[in-house]
């Protein structure tokens, strides 16, 4: 939704979902021991990934802070670190394997659960807790953190929001000059 402009923080989070569930639907096979294309692979790490760093900056401390329940802002962010634990093994398994394909399962699994919680427990709780102003706040915020953030899962990158407000441009540059050398997405 827009408002003055600006996207509402949670609509960006929300067009987020139906992306990496739109890729995700594309990596299903139409028969039995398909394997997925590679580029829609990587295009799911690279989504997944930069949704997550900018999750992990500014959605879940607004969490924490709106919901006054730190328990559920760390399971979703223990969520999160289980996903970028599958998805960084996915980027470094050969494609055509049988490992490969159950691994590509699991990050489904992990992910549509991951985004069902998100949306069932911690959307509306948030949307409930914010006004006009600051879910604009957040737009822009989450649209900047999403476009500077590393286009590889880093899982054991501290989810520290600091840190990564820090960190999180540098390790995207370095990606994305890294993703046009070799290619990757196109």
């Amino acid at each position: 939704m827009r408002r003055n402009g600006l996207q509402d923080g949670l609509s960006i989070i929300d067009e987020d979902h139906r992306r990496v569930r739109e890729i995700l639907d594309e990596l299903r096979p139409e028969d039995p021991g398909d394997f997925p294309d590679r580029k829609v692979v990587e295009h799911l790490i690279v989504e997944e990934s930069r949704h997550e760093v900018a999750e992990e900056i500014w959605m879940w401390p607004l969490a924490r802070d709106i919901t006054h329940a730190p328990g559920l802002a760390a399971r979703g962010l223990n969520q999160e670190f289980h996903a970028k634990r599958l998805l960084s093994r996915l980027r470094h398994l050969p494609r055509r394997t049988a490992e490969a394909n159950a691994l590509l399962e699991r990050v489904q699994y992990s992910l549509r659960e991951h985004m069902l919680y998100e949306e069932r427990e911690i959307l509306p709780l948030i949307r409930q807790g914010m006004d006009e102003e600051l879910s604009a706040q957040v737009g822009e915020l989450l649209t900047a953190a999403r476009s500077a953030a590393p286009t590889r899962p880093r899982p054991y990158l501290p989810a520290w929001p600091g840190l990564l407000r820090a960190s999180a441009p540098i390790v995207g540059r370095l990606d994305r000059a890294r993703d046009l050398t070799r290619r990757r997405g196109r």
